[in-house]
């Protein structure tokens, strides 16, 4: 009864260890706020980052503050504050980009833009002024978050410093302006010989500045601007200048226009002038393109070919992740391109543009068609055993269409590769797997680029013969519990002299089952000494016979021993019950013969 009681409570107390923790319910966990002083710290780094003007990453570091947890009755406090924040350091931030727009402006002596955007920069910066002002009064309830509010509104000036700055370079500006209202206004005139020009034609552009009376400004710099080329000239007595250019651009409508942007002291004389634009018409020729491909669906290394045909007959740029090539068609407007699929290539549809060259009156045309690259499935089948017996190898045969890579990895244990399209591998789980299925991976890579990777997964059951011994032993030690009180009361045999001992008599429960530790103790002594004698062990994952293959360099007698031991023992552990006991002595008998001899070997 003792056994059945120990029994019991190893197994209530395995079954306790694997109960998982208990869920703790986060609604009653208590809440603890932020700690105030973490807080003002966040605070200054986003102050600090307004005083440098860093205004983008202030947002940033306020939503970083907006994600900490705050209790509902505060989080309105909490909210209000980041809100006007917020809204302050925005209307900051639009206010510097107006103030730098209006310079530019002014710097181009563009002076009424330059007020317009000084009119918007004044208007956002008094939404700055108000929405901080808003901040300072309700900075005064932030104590209810446990931040010191006195500390905070002194981090607060740090941002009152910006609005002064801000307003010191509005009020740098808006003097500027004032001592550019006495500038001269000044107009810029233009002129093109021809609107109507083919590709390749020279035009001639030409034109005057003067001032707002009329009188020429010589010695100043003109900017014209043919579509998107920019030409500097310098006007010439009575203010007068040319340029003489080539229509380079393949664009149905080109602007002329020219410009005066005063430079130097003529900044605070001068006002920036535009001329009116002139479009020109301009024309080419756009052929027509024809493109087809022999197949639209290929393999790696399959050849393809590209037809094209251009009228007129022109050069050609064909680019594509599969072909890059120039075409140029002479007196016939038809050309034949073949190119063959590249086996690295990745499946998908590929684009295959054709331009034209633009030369001359040619101008640009495309045409672009597509082409789908695929590879096959191969033909790939798996004969595996349905169910492994722990300690033995089973054989799974992989066949695959084309010679191909094949790996199998049995998951968690081992993986086997090799090269070919009908391969056998010997595989199985050790003694000691304790799991009772087991899967079986097969990747297969052909070698023939045609084809694409495969991979198949399988699950076979696990049988293991020592956990079925194991719990056999368990059912016998449990049956005869009651009979041990009436066979403690008889006298057990004894041995023959020299016999091994074994324990108790034979045919007795407890011999059955103490024969897994004494086996396991006799495994463990022959792996020792082989390993001492030969380099070969018995390891974890060994079959007997992977054990056995690897113990070619032992004598032929000891190992002719140990064959038979391990067949024996093969018996007793798979074969039927009647008559285990008698193999297992047998085996306990050899093995010691066998651990006998090599004792003996190493002196």
């Amino acid at each position: 009864m003792l056994a059945l009681a120990l029994t019991i409570v190893i197994l209530a107390s395995v079954t306790l260890q694997l109960q998982p923790l208990r869920h703790v319910n986060p609604e009653q966990l208590q809440w603890r706020p932020p700690a105030g002083l973490d807080m003002l710290t966040l605070y200054g780094v986003v102050f600090k980052s307004i005083a440098s003007f860093e205004l983008e990453e202030a947002l940033g570091d306020i939503s970083l503050i907006n994600e900490a947890s705050i209790p509902e009755n505060l989080r309105y406090v909490a909210s209000r504050v980041n809100s006007l924040l917020e809204n302050t350091i925005r209307s900051l931030n639009e206010t510097k980009t107006y103030i730098d727009i209006a310079w530019g402006y002014f710097n181009r002596s563009s002076f009424n833009e330059a007020r317009a955007w000084l009119g918007r920069a004044e208007g956002s910066l008094r939404e700055a002024s108000i929405s901080y002002t808003t901040l300072r009064d309700v900075a005064r309830q932030i104590s209810t978050l446990g931040i010191p509010a006195g500390r905070f509104i002194e981090e607060l000036a740090g941002v009152e410093d910006a609005i002064k700055r801000l307003e010191e370079e509005i009020e740098a500006l808006r003097l500027a302006l004032d001592e550019a209202r006495q500038v001269i206004e000044t107009r810029v005139t233009l002129r093109v010989n021809a609107t109507r020009v083919n590709v390749g034609d020279w035009i001639e552009v030409r034109g005057r500045l003067v001032d707002a009376r009329g009188a020429p400004l010589d010695g100043r710099i003109i900017t014209v601007h043919i579509g998107s080329t920019a030409y500097n000239v310098v006007t010439g007595g009575e203010g007068f200048y040319s340029v003489t250019s080539r229509v380079t651009e393949y664009r149905r409508y080109v602007s002329v226009y020219a410009e005066f942007t005063p430079a130097g002291g003529d900044r605070v004389i001068y006002a920036y002038s535009k001329s009116d634009a002139i479009t020109l018409e301009v024309f080419y020729i756009t052929p027509r393109l024809e493109v087809t491909l022999s197949k639209h669906e290929a393999l790696p290394l399959d050849n393809v070919t590209l037809t094209v045909s251009s009228e007129p007959p022109t050069c050609l740029k064909v680019e594509s992740l599969l072909v890059n090539r120039t075409l140029c068609l002479d007196r016939y407007s038809v050309a034949s391109l073949n190119f063959t699929i590249d086996p690295g290539l990745a499946e998908g549809v590929y684009d295959v543009r054709v331009n034209v060259i633009p030369a001359g009156l040619i101008g640009p045309a495309g045409e672009s068609v597509q082409l789908k690259v695929y590879r096959l499935n191969p033909a790939l089948n798996v004969k595996a055993p349905g169910y492994f017996i722990a300690g033995m190898s089973g054989s799974v045969r992989v066949d695959v269409e084309v010679d191909s890579r094949i790996g199998l990895c049995v998951e968690g244990l081992t993986c086997l590769y090799g090269v070919g399209s009908s391969l056998n591998f010997k595989v199985g789980a050790p003694i000691t797997y304790a799991r009772d299925s087991v899967k079986l991976v097969v990747v297969v890579e052909p070698l023939d680029p045609r084809f694409r990777d495969s991979t198949l997964v399988l699950e076979a059951r696990v049988y293991n013969p020592l956990a079925m011994v194991t719990l056999l032993a368990l059912a016998v030690t449990v049956i005869a519990i009651p009979s041990i009180a009436i066979l403690g009361s008889l006298k057990p045999r004894g041995y023959p002299r020299g016999a091994p001992p074994v324990g108790e008599a034979v045919g007795a429960p407890g011999r059955f089952e103490g024969s897994r530790e004494e086996l396991q103790s006799l495994l463990e002594e022959l792996s020792h000494l082989t390993g001492r004698l030969y380099g070969v062990s018995l390891r974890a994952s060994d079959t007997f016979r992977e054990y056995m293959s690897r113990l070619s360099t032992a004598p032929r007698g000891l190992v002719e021993v140990l064959r038979e031991a391990f067949m024996l023992l093969e018996r007793a552990l798979y074969g039927k019950p009647e008559g285990a006991r008698a193999l297992l002595d047998r085996v306990f008998m050899l093995l010691r013969k066998v651990i006998g001899m090599l004792r003996g070997a190493l002196g």
